[in-house]
């Protein structure tokens, strides 16, 4: 019997403070993200949002409760907060979710001959080869449906969805192949975070990436509640080549990145 497998992605590091794009994939059996679903809102809603104010929650966003903005504003002490951040992240570490990432270093890309492009698109490109590897290692047999945040910038979203169909191709004649990303579904959804804990899930994930590689040790302790679970760090060159963070290996991608 065939499984759903599915693939929440989000970015972080669009900010001028940030050294890295981000974007981050949170992927497994569907029932994983149920279970976390109705998990995160018994025991860390509950825990964090005075009862008053749950009819205006909406979603996690980890930028907002690391920093005590917006939603979270005025909850204090900032170790209130960050109880919830552990908590969550926890769960994740626990969970039986794959996380995979691509990354760029901003700089890098805006010095070279792609300094057009959108960081967002290189870093999405950069990351969904780990899911494909991941998936044919492990589960040959079924396909990934892939879900990202509906991103309000008309610009990016089509650069994303471009980039996806450039990865993925249509089963057409005359090479009949599905591409490089051969175990996803045909097409990529957007939707908004608010209504979806997985794009929430790989927010959260993302947002602390990108820290850990800028070595900002105020929040590494966040990143070592997940890092067990990522299968896939991806490094985006300026070329068409992707290293992973850790082993230094490369993979060459079948298309330039940009």
């Amino acid at each position: 019997m065939r499984c759903m497998y599915i693939a929440f992605v989000d970015d972080s590091g669009s900010d001028d403070r940030s050294t890295f794009q981000v974007a981050g994939a949170v992927f497994g059996k569907e029932e994983v993200f149920y279970d976390l679903e109705l998990t995160l809102g018994v025991l860390v809603i509950e825990s964090l949002i005075p009862e008053d104010q749950l009819q205006f929650f909406e979603e996690f966003k980890a930028s907002d409760l690391y920093t005590g903005n917006n939603a979270f504003r005025g909850i204090k002490p900032a170790d209130k907060r960050y109880e919830v951040i552990k908590r969550f992240l926890e769960l994740v570490g626990r969970s039986k979710l794959q996380i995979a990432y691509g990354a760029v270093p901003k700089r890098k890309l805006l010095g070279s001959v792609y300094g057009s492009a959108e960081p967002i698109d290189v870093a999405f490109r950069a990351c969904l080869p780990g899911i494909q590897t991941w998936m044919k290692e492990n589960a040959n047999n079924e396909r990934c449906l892939l879900i990202t945040d509906d991103y309000s910038n008309g610009k990016i979203k089509n650069g994303i969805r471009a980039a996806f169909r450039q990865l993925r191709s249509r089963f057409r004649p005359i090479e009949y192949s599905l591409g490089m990303l051969e175990h996803f579904h045909d097409a990529i959804a957007f939707c908004d975070s608010r209504d979806s804990i997985g794009v929430q899930v790989a927010d959260m994930c993302s947002y602390f990436i990108g820290p850990h590689l800028q070595n900002d040790p105020e929040s590494q302790w966040c990143y070592d509640l997940f890092k067990s679970r990522i299968c896939h760090r991806g490094a985006a060159s300026a070329a068409n080549m992707v290293e992973d963070a850790e082993t230094h290996t490369t993979i060459e991608m079948p298309n330039p990145l940009l």
